[in-house]
């Protein structure tokens, strides 16, 4: 009997993880623990019950309120919960732990290394904003004055707003804008179809190189495009270029390139009839934006 009950202790060994694996990588060997449980049973099955006995009450515990009532449904365990925090997280409690943390945000941010990176951050803005200004100004011809003409893009009625901005890409445009009317006088232009109108012909169609593949197959232009940029055109979608559509053209265009040309086109057919001296740049007014409608 003691036989059979040593042979069960050595294939279900008891105790802690490596001991039971060592057990069975040596069935021959019993642990200190298998040793005591083997001598001494009785006080073995004591200690069980003493552990299993802990675990219920810590069970009951967890299982009752502030006041000591005992819960028994998970309506009743919710219940008291939030009356709990209720007594705990009160508003005055909470007011002073806001002014506190407060208090210690304010003195951590106050530190001189702070005030050194924001100074930092605004002077790198600024020196980039006059090289970019330095940039502009030596493309000024000799007597002329330069005129900026931006596209109004992310505007509300030709003025500079953020209404309609939402869900859109960022990009430096009112900023910008603000910052570059301080040197240049700057003109909000209209930018619809700006991308789609070919800058050559004046046709209101462009599309990407991959949109007009199936049509040139089917027209047999083969002519118009090589067989290599047709295959490229199918294999990925050329985002950067449009083609024109007229049938007479077929030019294929950089998308930003022929924007900018359309953008500078617009101003100028704008200003030549009505207003030849601001085409020149004469008496021009600096430090605010004006823009004309649709055309």
């Amino acid at each position: 009997m003691a036989k059979v009950a040593q042979e069960e202790a050595q294939e279900s060994p008891r105790g802690s993880p490596w001991e039971r694996a060592h057990a069975r990588r040596n069935p021959t060997t019993r642990t200190a623990r298998q040793e005591e449980e083997h001598q001494n049973p009785s006080h073995v099955d004591a200690l069980h019950r003493a552990a299993a006995s802990q675990r219920d009450e810590v069970v009951r515990s967890s299982s009752r309120d502030g006041r000591g009532a005992t819960i028994t449904g998970v309506g009743d365990r919710d219940g008291a919960l939030q009356s709990q925090f209720a007594q705990l997280l009160r508003a005055d409690v909470f007011a002073r732990y806001v002014r506190r943390r407060g208090d210690e945000a304010q003195q951590f941010y106050a530190r001189e290394i702070y005030r050194e990176r924001a100074r930092s951050r605004k002077i790198r803005k600024q020196q980039g904003l006059a090289h970019f200004v330095e940039r502009i100004w030596a493309m000024r011809e000799d007597g002329k004055q330069i005129m900026l003409a931006h596209g109004a893009w992310g505007t509300v009625a030709g003025r500079p707003g953020t209404a309609c901005n939402k869900g859109r890409p960022p990009c430096p445009g009112v900023m910008l804008m603000r910052e570059l009317a301080k040197y240049f006088p700057v003109v909000l232009v209209p930018e619809r179809n700006t991308s789609k109108t070919c800058s050559y012909c004046g046709f209101v169609g462009c599309k990407s190189v991959s949109e007009v593949d199936a049509t040139l197959r089917e027209e047999k232009m083969g002519a118009a495009t090589s067989p290599q940029e047709v295959y490229r055109a199918s294999r990925c979608e050329l985002r950067s270029l449009r083609r024109c559509h007229n049938a007479s053209c077929r030019k294929v265009l950089n998308r930003d390139r022929n924007a900018a040309v359309n953008i500078g086109r617009r101003l100028h057919d704008y200003l030549l009839p009505d207003d030849e001296a601001a085409r020149d740049g004469a008496g021009s007014c600096y430090g605010y934006f004006f823009a004309f409608p649709d055309p």
